[in-house]
């Protein structure tokens, strides 16, 4: 019987452990050998691992720059077994609150600089 096709994130993590020292990201001038973004990648998907265990079903939602942040969330996020809901960080509150209850997103990983703005945004609703 034929396996699976591997998955994005099953991908990467071979690449990472073959190519564990060589650059995997250039972002603004500060390169990401493979380990270190296998380790951020290992991380968030703990973390989303943990946050989500109450929502079998939720959605996690990525609001962030492009670079570092934006591909190990990426990963950790599909690493974790869940669906991934990228989300620009202009995007107007009410069109935000929207996505969040359409796509049953109960877990945000967020840039640090817009936690608060999104936590009060979500918190002026009754059911997110």
């Amino acid at each position: 019987m034929r396996e699976p096709p591997a998955t994005l994130h099953e991908m990467f993590h071979r690449s990472a452990i073959a190519f564990k020292d060589l650059p995997a990201v250039l972002d603004r001038g500060r390169c990401l050998e493979y380990r270190e973004l296998d380790a951020l990648r290992d991380h968030i998907c703990r973390l989303v691992v943990n946050a989500a265990r109450d929502f079998p079903a939720a959605s996690v939602a990525l609001i962030c720059d492009r670079g570092i942040p934006a591909y190990a969330g990426l990963l950790g996020i599909l690493s974790a077994g869940r669906a991934y809901v990228p989300i620009d960080r202009s995007t107007p509150p009410a069109r935000l609150v929207d996505i969040v209850r359409a796509a049953n997103i109960r877990v945000l990983i967020v840039d640090f600089d817009l936690a608060d703005q999104v936590r009060d945004i979500l918190s002026c609703t009754n059911d997110t």
